[in-house]
């Protein structure tokens, strides 16, 4: 909702003749259209107010200049870049981490399947296998049991 005041202004600021329609629809992915034609069902017609005098053919200090006008516009096709720009790498953020959370998955699912089959133990200071206990077995495998649920979910 944010997008849509700057939209309409920049409408409002560039409307042609009197009784041009604007329209307002949502595509599938969920952007914010606005059109001369319909180009949805869900399209709406916008109301924008009239501008008083017909626009540039108002006496001077009626309204912005064609100059001021195109000056908004561009600041607001920065904007729009700008913000554009953001979601884009918010997505590419949001790819990301999703991979790394898939790694981390696999790699507890892996660790978990190696340590439930085998006989574990550690290494003490002189190179001597000290095999974990029951008890110690099992606090390993509840621990990788929560990694696996926290990074792939439940079941």
């Amino acid at each position: 909702m944010r997008g849509i005041y700057p939209v309409l202004g920049l409408l409002w600021l560039t409307t042609g003749p009197a009784g041009a329609e604007i329209f307002r629809w949502v595509d599938a992915q969920g952007q914010v259209h606005f059109g001369d034609r319909p180009r949805a069902e869900s399209a709406e017609q916008v109301r924008l107010p009239r501008q008083s005098g017909g626009g540039d053919e108002a006496g001077p200090g009626s309204g912005p200049s064609q100059a001021e006008r195109m000056e908004l516009q561009q600041r607001m096709l920065d904007a729009y870049r700008k913000e554009r720009e953001e979601r884009r790498e918010a997505r590419r953020t949001a790819a990301r981490d999703r991979e790394e959370q898939e790694r981390r998955c696999l790699q507890g699912r892996a660790q978990l399947e190696d340590y439930s089959g085998a006989l574990l133990y550690d290494l003490d200071e002189e190179s001597n296998r000290r095999f974990y206990s029951d008890e110690e077995r099992e606090a390993l495998l509840e621990r990788y049991r929560k990694v696996v649920e926290r990074e792939c979910g439940p079941g």
